[in-house]
């Protein structure tokens, strides 16, 4: 469940280049018996999974697509028109009247809290674009790509893989930022 982390592995006077379960590095095998894993397996996992990405694109495309269209909300340009709505009543009541200090605390705490909800709209707002640009780039990679992959490209990697997730029988599933996940055996 932690993060991996590369580490040079010098073992009987042979070096590899690992990845390990952080928890494990810093407080022991006893604490964490996630299993160590060598780079040149992760890669090879990696570049399994993109390849069969690639070697499904018309049906990986289509699916993107499909989720594309089903992730655009138009909802929350209502919900935003509400919150100011609501704002602008409350802001006006409190403009307006009369108010004992106890009420025109009610009313502050009250427009706080709206200001929060609109916040968090628009946080959910950008989060949402930024997972339909991820998508519309990977849709673009794969349309743009012809021929399989035969070397790890870190660059390519960081671009299309959001985390791989090492298992306990020493397979992975690879995730994208696209939302597709492949598990992996090696």
């Amino acid at each position: 469940g932690d993060v991996y982390r590369r580490i040079a592995w010098n073992n009987r006077g042979k070096k590899y280049t690992v990845w390990r379960c952080c928890t494990r590095v810093e407080h022991g095998p006893g604490v964490c018996d996630a299993p160590t894993t060598l780079e040149e397996n992760l890669q090879a996992a990696v570049m399994k999974a993109i390849n069969e990405v690639l070697g499904r694109k018309t049906e990986v495309i289509k699916q993107m697509e499909t989720l594309l269209e089903q992730t655009i909300v138009t909802d929350y340009e209502e919900q935003l028109e509400d919150i100011a709505a609501r704002m602008e009543k409350l802001q006006l009541k409190l403009v307006n009247l009369n108010t004992t200090k106890h009420e025109s605390e009610d009313l502050s705490r009250d427009v706080n809290a709206l200001r929060e909800e609109k916040e968090h709209i628009m946080v959910a707002i950008a989060e949402d674009k930024g997972r339909q640009l991820k998508k519309e780039e990977m849709i673009q990679f794969l349309q743009g790509q012809t021929v399989e992959l035969e070397n790890f490209d870190e660059g390519l990697v960081r671009r299309l893989v959001e985390q791989v997730v090492v298992h306990r029988d020493g397979n992975f599933t690879v995730e994208f930022k696209s939302c597709t996940s492949l598990y992996v055996r090696i």
